[in-house]
């Protein structure tokens, strides 16, 4: 899970390392990267921009007025994690 935020976004360690090897993971299909949407900032162009991130209603976590649109945020990665036989939640 990449927690996206403009902290997230401005961070070269996550970029230039950890985001890399995520996607690059992912698009072997050794693992599932979901972006959460936690802070307003500007994620088009990046390289996450086309995975299907959370919340999928296009709002941030911590602007959203309406709790059932983020309620998809907590139960999501419990089923990704099930379909890969990550975990038995």
């Amino acid at each position: 899970m990449l927690l996206i935020s403009a902290n997230f976004i401005a961070s070269d360690y996550i970029w230039d390392i950890e985001l890399k090897r995520a996607v690059q993971r992912h698009e072997n299909g050794e693992a599932v990267v979901i972006p959460i949407f936690c802070k307003p900032c500007d994620y088009e162009g990046t390289s996450f921009e086309k995975l299907a991130g959370l919340p999928r209603n296009g709002t941030f976590i911590s602007t959203a007025t309406n709790r059932d649109a983020v309620g998809p945020c907590r139960s999501s990665p419990k089923v990704f994690a099930r379909k890969l036989n990550l975990c038995s939640v």
